[in-house]
Formats: structure tokens, C-alpha cells, sequence
């Protein structure tokens, strides 16, 4: 008989550590004119109270030279609420360093992660990440001064991604590529096309899944549509300053789960180098009649008992969706807008990108798709997939065949406990022996499709 070689795998990595981009710049930001501070409001309609509140506030500061100084970022949510603020340092106008401190507003924890940035011939060559998991990207460029590669490894030394610059037109018209790896197999390629410093598409090919999306941008950088498809998926308007900086926008996008669009509004207040302001963050009712219909227009504090209260944990489910938070962080709730997250567990699916979610109590198991791609919005809910309301135990296997199991959304703990032999009756089944006794038996095994979820199945 043939042994069967088991790899136990916990995926503790976030699939985008870090930003390529830096993004602290007036240009970055699509800013005109020599503007010093952007302050910025955005609302939310929330039907659960009928009125709009106040999603975030942001303001951005900028030196003389039109980079960015700090950045505070406020968010509030029915599921979430934090306060962020990051400070940039400059030496000769490149950025060598930064700070972030986030407090969440509902326990009033605080994380605080840096970074260096280190040059040589006044090319960045290395960025360190200080955080609970440290790690660092190193930069190399060609003869021009292009780059041409980034290579990203975690605290052991590990590559864990390579971008590749590549086709360059000018500084700001190349493509992007992106290789996630784990334990030193590419998992997943995502490409970025840039053209005039906007990246007009993304491509993303996984073991199990791929998505491609197209954007369109206006005369002044500002993305006009998201594309996928030939579907718009979201979609902006703007109303500009006359020196071409947007003062009120509204972005609409469609939900995941409804046939709905939804829309978010937000008006900046913009403070020049002379003193001079143009716009401001006050609701702005006009506006948003062009875009929403309501009886009312009415502008709420968002009830706190939405936020602190813990509901009842139902003994069946229907529905289950997930909405990302901050990195790998999620939060689950029912189609009853019934709260799961601390009643559930989760554990990142083989393929890296979906995630497996288990509520014990309804002994309910669902896929929540493209979890990790990195263009999944943390405010838009996504519906997972149920495949099971009685508690099972999954198996799946990768390309190479090496396979793994899943237990109440946790990873199997127990493989030192068993061996596994291919059945004697059918060649295409592999049974699990615990103690010299057969106890589950993974089904076709032989012809497993890698990363597709089936049922273990006690003897």
C-alpha cells in the first residue's frame, strides 16, 4: 500500500503585507495647486434608522514641498470603529520614515507598527516594516532608474512575494506583476496595468479562482468606473474646484448580495499654502438629491447598541455574510442582520483566498469566496456559500495532492493520531486509520479536484 504524506498547515500570512505604493504626495493624490490640508467627511444612508451618518473622517497635511505630513483617519460602523494616525518624516524631500498608531474606539486598544525606508544614490532600496510581525521589502532598478523588482520576505528571511516591473513606456506607464508566495510555492499571480500613473486594469489568478477588472479615470486621475466583466461594478461622480480638485463626490457601487446600488457620499474642505479654503465637509443635501431619493434627509448618530450589544445565536441559518474589517480581520452576521463574529470560527481555505467559516450552534459550514483578494472592499458585505447545516469534517487536496483537513472551521489537529492507506475494495478511496482502526475515508481521493471541499466521512 501506498503511505500518504499529511501536511498540517495554518495560514497566518496576510496575502498583501504592505502597500507598493506610497501614496504621500499631492501628485499621489491626485491633489492640484499647492494645497496643505484636506479635510473630509463621508456619509452613509443606513435604512436600519432611516437616516444618513457619519461614515469617516479624514484630514491629510502637507509640508511646502506637497508631501504629506500626516494623515488622520476616523471610522465609525455598526460593526467597527477606530481612529488612526500616521506622521511622515522627509530628509531632502524622500520619505524615511513613518508612525501609525490605531486606537479601536469600542475597547480602546492600541496598535502601533513603523516603517523605515532606506536609499541608496537616492533610490529607495529597502523598506523595514516594524510590527508584531516584522519584514521587509528590498528594491532593485535598471540602468535608468526604473524598477524593476521588489522582493518581499517575513522575519525568518522567506520570500513571501516578488513584483516584477516590467514593459516601462515612462515612469508612470508599466505593468505590474505580482507572485504571493507560501513556504516557497507561488500561490497566486495578480497583474496591474499602469498607464499616465493609473492602473487601468488588475488580473488576478489563483490555484482555485480568477477575476479580472477594468477602471476608467477622468482628465484630472480620479477613477470614474470599476469594471469586471463589461459590468460596472462601481462608479464615481465629482463636482471640482475650479482648479481641478473634487470638493463633493459620489461613489456607487452594487451590493454583493441584492440587486441594489449603493451610494456614499463625500465633500472635502481644501486649505491652500495662501490661506486660501475652498468647499466644505457639511452634509450636503442638494447634492445628494441628484443621486438618492428619500422622504427625508435627515442626519443621524449612529445607534450604539448595534455596535455593543450582543444578539441571540440562533439555532438555525440561512444565510451568512462576511465583511473584511482591517487586514485578515471579519466580521459575520445572518441575513436577520444577527452578529456571528464571536460565535464563530474561520480558517483560510488551501487555495489562500477563500475562507471557511463554521457557526457550531446551527452547525453551519460556508465558503466566503475571494476573502483575501486584495480588492475586496472592507465595507461592502460578501454572502458565503453554505455546503453544510450539520457538522461535517472536509478534506481537500492541492495540486500535488498532499491533503487536509478542516474541523468546526479550525484546522484538523489530530493527523499525528492516524495513518492512511489506500482502500483495498476501491483504489480510489483512502481510508484513515486511527489505532489500527479504520474510522473516515476520503472518497475518490485519486481524483480529488485540488482545493475543492468534500465531505469526511466516518466509517
Amino acid at each position: 500500500m501506498k503511505t500518504l504524506i499529511c501536511y498540517l498547515t495554518i495560514f497566518l500570512t496576510s496575502i498583501n503585507l504592505f502597500s507598493q505604493d506610497l501614496n504621500v504626495s499631492l501628485k499621489d493624490n491626485k491633489l492640484q495647486g499647492k494645497v496643505i490640508k484636506v479635510e473630509e467627511y463621508t456619509y452613509r444612508y443606513d435604512s436600519n434608522m432611516d437616516g444618513y451618518y457619519i461614515e469617516s473622517i479624514s484630514e491629510n497635511n502637507y509640508n511646502k514641498s506637497g508631501n504629506m505630513t500626516t494623515n488622520i483617519y476616523q471610522y465609525f460602523g455598526s460593526y467597527y470603529q477606530s481612529k488612526s494616525t500616521t506622521t511622515y518624516s522627509y530628509n531632502n524631500n524622500k520619505l524615511i520614515s513613518d508612525a501609525t498608531e490605531v486606537i479601536s474606539l469600542l475597547d480602546n486598544k492600541t496598535t502601533n507598527t513603523s516603517t523605515n525606508y532606506i536609499y541608496s544614490n537616492n533610490l529607495l532600496t529597502k523598506r523595514e516594516y516594524i510590527s508584531e510581525y516584522p519584514s521587509i521589502i528590498e528594491y532593485s532598478y535598471d540602468i535608468k532608474g526604473n524598477l524593476l523588482q521588489a522582493i518581499s520576505k517575513n522575519n525568518t528571511g522567506e520570500t513571501t512575494a516578488i513584483y516584477d516591473y516590467l514593459n516601462y513606456k515612462n515612469s508612470d506607464s508599466y505593468t505590474k506583476i505580482y507572485k504571493y508566495f507560501y513556504k516557497g510555492s507561488q500561490e497566486s499571480t495578480s497583474t496591474y496595468l499602469y498607464e499616465n500613473g493609473n492602473n487601468i486594469s488588475y488580473s488576478f489568478l489563483g490555484k482555485n479562482s480568477s477575476s479580472f477588472y477594468k477602471y476608467t479615470y477622468d482628465s484630472y486621475g480620479n477613477t470614474l468606473e470599476t469594471i469586471m466583466n463589461d459590468n460596472v461594478l462601481s462608479s464615481y461622480n465629482y463636482e471640482y474646484s475650479s482648479d481641478g480638485n473634487w470638493l463633493k463626490k459620489r461613489y456607487a457601487y452594487k451590493s454583493t448580495y441584492e440587486d441594489k446600488t449603493y451610494n456614499v457620499f463625500s465633500f472635502r474642505k481644501i486649505t491652500y499654502a495662501n490661506g486660501k479654503t475652498v468647499g466644505n465637509t457639511n452634509f450636503d443635501i442638494p447634492f445628494i438629491k441628484k443621486y438618492e431619493q428619500k422622504n427625508e434627509y435627515v442626519l443621524k448618530t449612529l445607534e450604539k447598541k448595534e455596535i455593543f450589544n450582543p444578539l441571540e445565536d440562533p439555532e438555525k441559518v440561512d444565510k451568512i455574510y462576511v465583511l473584511k474589517t482591517e487586514g485578515e480581520k471579519f466580521k459575520v452576521k445572518t441575513d436577520k442582520d444577527v452578529y456571528l463574529t464571536s460565535k464563530v470560527s474561520a480558517v483560510k481555505h488551501t487555495n489562500l483566498v477563500d475562507m471557511i467559516v463554521y457557526h457550531p450552534k446551527s452547525n453551519t459550514t460556508a465558503i466566503a469566496h475571494n476573502f483575501s483578494d486584495n480588492l475586496t472592499r472592507q465595507e461592502m458585505w460578501i454572502e458565503a456559500t453554505i455546503i453544510s447545516n450539520t457538522h461535517n469534517m472536509f478534506w481537500c487536496v492541492n495540486e500535488n495532492k498532499n491533503w487536509y483537513i478542516t474541523d468546526k472551521g479550525m484546522a484538523f489537529k489530530d493527523y499525528n493520531l492516524y495513518t492512511v492507506k489506500y482502500s483495498t475494495s476501491n483504489p480510489n478511496d483512502v481510508i484513515m486509520y486511527k489505532d489500527n482502526v479504520a474510522t473516515y475515508i476520503m472518497k475518490d481521493f485519486k481524483n480529488a479536484i485540488a482545493h475543492k471541499l468534500y465531505t469526511l466521512e466516518k466509517i
